[in-house]
């Protein structure tokens, strides 16, 4: 399972709403220019550092991997989520604010073990492991910053 973010405006995203599952696939896979990136399976351990809860939403960091409103069709896991250009300002306000060193200071393998955040690897080489969530923190945090100053929201899929 990887978390995929697709950044649109308000626009495309009552587009989207419309589109079939199929139609859905062909713009996931076709990003042209828009700011595209997935963070392959760090997604729920950058969540919980986030959000400090393995599936709770709650608060502008809540939302960066796990918010949004669904619409659609599964064509996934789930139904693809709306994060709007508001909520997408919010988190990239506080994402700004929180530095990748940083965010490697807050994680902690032992909770996300303890919490069976996914893909359940915390117990392998940690600095590894460091680099590969920081990285991942890394992605979002820039992503949502650009999309931030392009007044742009997210489609949020986990596939």
């Amino acid at each position: 399972m990887i978390m995929q973010w697709d950044a649109a405006d308000a626009a495309t995203a009552d587009a989207l709403r419309s589109m079939d599952g199929d139609a859905m696939v062909e713009w996931l896979e076709d990003p042209g220019d828009r700011i595209s990136f997935d963070v392959d399976k760090a997604w729920h351990a950058i969540h919980f550092t986030l959000a400090g809860h393995p599936w709770n939403p709650t608060g502008s960091l809540g939302s960066v991997v796990l918010g949004g409103e669904p619409f659609g069709e599964d064509i996934g896991y789930d139904p693809a989520r709306w994060l709007s250009p508001d909520a997408v300002a919010a988190a990239a306000a506080e994402l700004d604010a929180l530095s990748p060193e940083e965010f490697a200071s807050r994680l902690s393998f032992e909770a996300l073990a303890a919490n069976d955040v996914y893909p359940q690897m915390w117990d392998q080489a940690p600095a590894e492991l460091i680099e590969y969530v920081v990285a991942g923190y890394s992605t979002i945090r820039d992503g949502f910053i650009g999309a931030a100053a392009a007044s742009q929201g997210f489609v949020i899929n986990l596939l």
